[in-house]
């Protein structure tokens, strides 16, 4: 099965896991989602040493490294293959990640949908989405930081 695959890009809060649930409402075949936020909330979860190394850093609105990304990704991306259309939402953000997709083959018959917004309006929309309790200081942070 050749899977067609879209990929979100965008700033924090921008939409892109939004956009692909309304994308793939209409989409009648079987799909699969790759969100790697919560694969790295996932993997601060499960593993001590992960959430030793990386828990403040994110806090602090910083990525994790590319390798231990596409050790996260990769098993989803093989899996992927198996349905008629996959969205990758946060996932090839930088050079290396774009670089190791197009090696793998993960890149082909893609699709990459771009999205872009003011500072502004994807910090209401995480103000909106952190509920009552608002934004923490290192909510704000990684904000800041990630802009």
């Amino acid at each position: 099965m050749r899977t067609q695959t879209l990929v979100g890009v965008g700033p924090t809060s921008i939409g892109k896991g939004y956009l692909s649930k309304a994308i793939l409402l209409a989409v009648t075949q079987p799909h699969y989602v790759i969100t790697v936020g919560q694969l790295i909330r996932d993997e601060i979860e499960r593993s001590e040493t992960f959430r030793n190394r990386y828990e403040k850093k994110i806090a602090n609105g910083n990525l994790v490294c590319d390798e231990e990304t596409m050790r996260l990704v990769h098993p989803e991306l093989q899996q992927a293959l198996n349905f008629a259309t996959c969205f990758n939402d946060g996932y090839y953000r930088t050079v290396p990640q774009v670089l190791d997709g197009l090696s793998r083959g993960y890149l082909n018959n893609s699709v990459v949908i771009a999205m872009e917004g003011s500072k502004a309006t994807c910090h209401e929309r995480l103000v909106h989405r952190k509920g009552h309790g608002g934004m923490s200081r290192s909510d704000n942070n990684a904000f800041e930081n990630r802009w």
